[in-house]
């Protein structure tokens, strides 16, 4: 109880929005009231206790509950919905450059005429993410941590979300159909963003022709994935249909999302490669 005290009055002195303690399991069995806690020692702060640690479990179902506490907890500004713009769902700061990833994508959609508002979970402050109602949609990056959290936007708040068909945009296909897909739903003029996107290609394809020549590769290379299906699918499809490398092994997550599971597993199959999924690498 004084250790707690102690580290929680050290706390309140930073002057921090909110504030969130996790239970470990050692605490836990003390019985120690977090809640009692928060209350006396951060008055004014926004707090809570995330009492079941979840260690247990995969990430993608720690991040989601913890996310949807946040959410539940915070005085969600109700704002109309501000026409072709998006929040971003499933990125998170665990993510090795994840900023340069939001960071990009914000940049594709933006040549698409569509402006990110928020970016839950991946450097949004309170105040952005107290007014994320006021998007017009939610982009499901990464399901395996954002599908529930999609949904309670939409039953507590009617957002609606979009789901990328493809996965994220990794690769020029994967690129092509994120934009694709945006232009269908809100009819916005992409013509910018497909003509980056044509240049680019076109770069690469000098760079990798002039490797290529030279030492033969990348095409016909080994490699290996392991990652949330969601990610191992445009991955792969990007390795092999456009590189031309071979899957020798392809492994996915426990928090791996069922429908590119599926999507992945029929891409292996069509290229003659099943036998590789979850082949020891």
């Amino acid at each position: 109880q004084d250790k707690l005290t102690a580290i929680l009055r050290s706390v309140a002195k930073k002057n921090y929005r909110l504030v969130v303690v996790v239970n470990s399991p050692g605490a836990a069995l003390i019985g120690d009231d977090l809640d009692q806690f928060l209350k006396r020692e951060l008055k004014g702060t926004m707090n809570f206790a995330l009492e079941n640690t979840g260690y247990s479990g995969t990430f993608g179902t720690g991040y989601q509950n913890a996310m949807l506490k946040v959410l539940s907890q915070l005085p969600l500004q109700i704002r109309a919905p501000e026409k072709n713009t998006v929040n971003l769902l499933g990125a998170s700061i665990y993510q090795m450059h994840y900023e340069g990833n939001v960071n990009q994508i914000s940049r594709i959609l933006a040549r698409c005429g569509i402006r990110v508002r928020c970016v839950p979970g991946a450097g949004a402050d309170i105040d952005q993410i107290a007014n994320l109602t006021g998007a017009q949609y939610n982009l499901v990056l990464y399901p395996e941590y954002s599908r529930h959290i999609a949904a309670y936007l939409k039953a507590e708040y009617r957002m609606p979300f979009i789901e990328l068909q493809e996965g994220i945009p990794m690769g020029y296909d994967a690129t092509e159909h994120l934009i694709g897909q945006v232009n269908e739903i809100f009819g916005t003029d992409c013509t910018q963003a497909q003509a980056e996107l044509e240049q680019v290609r076109a770069k690469s394809y000098l760079h990798l022709s002039r490797y290529s020549s030279l030492l033969g590769l990348p095409k016909g290379a080994l490699y290996s994935v392991k990652a949330q299906s969601s990610v191992a699918y445009p991955l792969c499809k990007w390795l092999s249909s456009y590189l031309g490398m071979i899957p020798a092994s392809v492994g996915e997550t426990d928090d791996s999302d069922p429908g590119f599971a599926d999507k992945l597993h029929l891409y292996l199959q069509d290229i003659g490669y099943e036998h590789v999924l979850e082949a020891p690498i």
